[in-house]
């Protein structure tokens, strides 16, 4: 039995086999069997969940109970995650932006060409979202919002990342681990 946490606007959710499930009230919530990787809060108190999948991103809408359309001009990806109105996804052909509502494509390909494992979202003190994504070894950092590049490619100490996560601190600071358990720690600038 496969159980993961996330985080929603109302709380955190467990998804337990397909079920979706306060983690709170233990209350069930929802069904979907896609294994869930972030979620995002829309204006008028909706909240999106995502997963990452072969033909794009998977959206489900928590509230209404059902999956949205498919997004257009859709690209394999292995991770998701949300940064404000934007969806990002990391797969075999980079990184992928889509508008998180319409499932539409922001700019016109993907932004990198390396395959990507994992993806995630990190505030920016002042304001903006970082979106850092990696490889088995390399971090590499865009503005969420414009998709620019915000620094070079930068090589790490690591030698199989497969997932990332903002790291709760003072300073923005990220969070990685790698295929042996090792968690790797880095200031995000």
């Amino acid at each position: 039995m496969r159980i993961d946490v996330v985080p929603t606007p109302q709380g955190p959710l467990r998804c337990l086999d397909g079920r979706l499930v306060d983690a709170g009230t233990g209350a069930l919530r929802a069904t979907w069997s896609p294994v869930v990787r972030a979620s995002v809060a829309l204006p008028g108190g909706r909240t999106l969940l995502l997963a990452a999948g072969a033909g794009g991103p998977r959206r489900f809408d928590l509230d209404a109970g059902e999956e949205l359309a498919p997004v257009r001009d859709p690209a394999e990806v292995w991770d998701v995650t949300a940064a404000g109105a934007v969806l990002a996804g990391a797969g075999p052909a980079g990184l992928h932006r889509w508008d998180v509502v319409a499932g539409t494509r922001l700019g016109s390909s993907s932004l990198l060409g390396p395959p990507l494992r994992a993806i995630t979202a990190v505030p920016r003190p002042g304001g903006g979202i970082t979106l850092v994504a990696c490889d088995a070894t390399t971090l590499y950092r865009w503005d969420a919002a414009t998709g620019a590049s915000l620094l070079p490619p930068q090589p790490t100490a690591a030698t199989s990342l497969t997932g990332l996560a903002p790291a709760p601190s003072l300073r923005p600071a990220l969070l990685g681990y790698d295929a042996s358990g090792a968690v790797h720690r880095w200031d995000i600038d």
